[in-house]
């Protein structure tokens, strides 16, 4: 079973993203993510498989359900948004290629 990160340890990502790009910080939370995996391996990570991992430590954190408001840029319109995480999951390409070599 995956270990939840530390309070210490999310606390120390955050200060550090403080100063640092959106990637930087996606690639901190990554560590978090996959502690095992060297910084190497996950560099190597392509966009699904990063973003798979980010979700999955997301869902970890704060549970399956995501809410929250967006505003409509036309028309300023307040709509909110409730869904599970599996709703937007998608399998990542080697899943994808290992189910169609089935």
């Amino acid at each position: 079973m995956e270990q939840n990160p530390t309070a210490s340890q999310l606390l120390d990502v955050w200060e550090q993203g403080r100063f640092q790009t959106p990637a930087q910080r996606a690639f901190s939370l990554l560590t978090l993510a996959v502690p095992a995996a060297s910084s190497e391996k996950l560099g190597d990570y392509g966009i699904g498989q990063r973003d798979q991992e980010l979700l999955r430590l997301r869902e970890r954190i704060f549970g399956p359900r995501m809410t929250g408001t967006a505003q409509c840029p036309a028309c300023g319109q307040e709509i909110e948004l409730d869904f599970s995480v599996s709703d937007i999951r998608a399998p990542i390409a080697s899943d994808r290629m290992a189910a169609a070599s089935e």
